[in-house]
């Protein structure tokens, strides 16, 4: 039932965001999205502070093999309708923003795919 609802909403996030990335990996994590979170996120959801109890900075970015890709979409959910960051922080430009956003639905939706065959 949880996978049946998770598959639902990642095709969901998938079609609204006109998200096109196929099999192929659009940004790489380590080098364009983990500094970007680094910069936005993990000040006020990391190690030091869990505001809200989320914490990004231990998510495991494999959406495939890992355990986080529910996580990482309740993420994507908040960064994509601008709930995150909070207006009174440093915001990212609407390219850094697309940027995390653009990794985050073609990782859900590679793990929709790999998962549902």
């Amino acid at each position: 039932m949880m996978i049946n609802k998770f598959i639902h909403l990642v095709a969901i996030a998938s079609l609204a965001l006109g998200a096109q990335a196929g099999d192929k990996e659009v940004h790489d994590f380590d080098k364009e999205v983990k500094p970007l979170l680094e910069t936005f996120c993990i000040r006020c959801h990391g190690e030091r502070k869990q505001k809200g109890e989320v914490r990004l900075d231990i998510l495991d970015p494999d959406m495939v093999k890992g355990m986080d890709a529910e996580k990482w979409h309740a993420a994507l959910d908040v960064i994509n309708t601008s709930d995150m960051p909070p207006e009174d922080v440093k915001q990212p430009s609407k390219e850094e923003r697309q940027i995390i956003v653009d990794w985050m639905t073609s990782e859900l939706k590679r793990a929709k795919e790999i998962k549902r065959g």
